[in-house]
């Protein structure tokens, strides 16, 4: 072995740092369909409504409530909007009972809605909707919380 080869004997081939590399890409991706996909009853949405006489539905009041109070005495309630994890299909019921014509989502940091835009992107896609539920994804690696109206 000559001295320049013996002096580089340490270093990793560039196959290894390469195999590292892809590694660590694997083991840092959730992927859409991963752990972090949510499935939403009716009954864990507990602001949702059909709005009268439009026969809207939304899953929660816009602007989000966010008076938490105590809910026995009228005081108040807390609606806050679902959670969609980074990189996760979220699956919502809905109480519209027909299929949609129209979908409108609206997400925001916040989990009442403070600063919402329109959904559009890779922030939230429709994959699929019916007469009980709503197929939502985020292709993104933020989480978000999101509002549905369904019409």
């Amino acid at each position: 072995m000559s001295a320049s080869t013996q002096r580089f004997a340490w270093l990793p081939s560039i196959a290894q740092v390469a195999q590292l590399v892809l590694v660590a890409q694997v083991a840092s991706c959730e992927g859409a369909g991963g752990d972090a996909d949510v499935t939403l009853p009716l009954a864990e949405l507990p602001c949702q409504s059909v709005v009268a006489p439009t026969g809207i539905w939304e899953s929660s009041p816009f602007p989000a409530t966010t008076a938490c109070g105590d809910v026995d005495a009228g005081v108040g309630r807390c609606c806050p909007w679902a959670r969609l994890p980074a990189d996760a299909v979220l699956t919502m019921a809905h109480g519209l009972a027909r299929a949609p014509v129209t979908v409108h989502a609206f997400i925001a940091f916040d989990a009442y809605g403070v600063g919402s835009t329109p959904a559009s992107g890779d922030s939230l896609r429709i994959l699929s909707v019916s007469d009980t539920e709503i197929v939502l994804e985020n292709r993104t690696d933020q989480r978000f919380y999101v509002r549905v109206a369904l019409e």
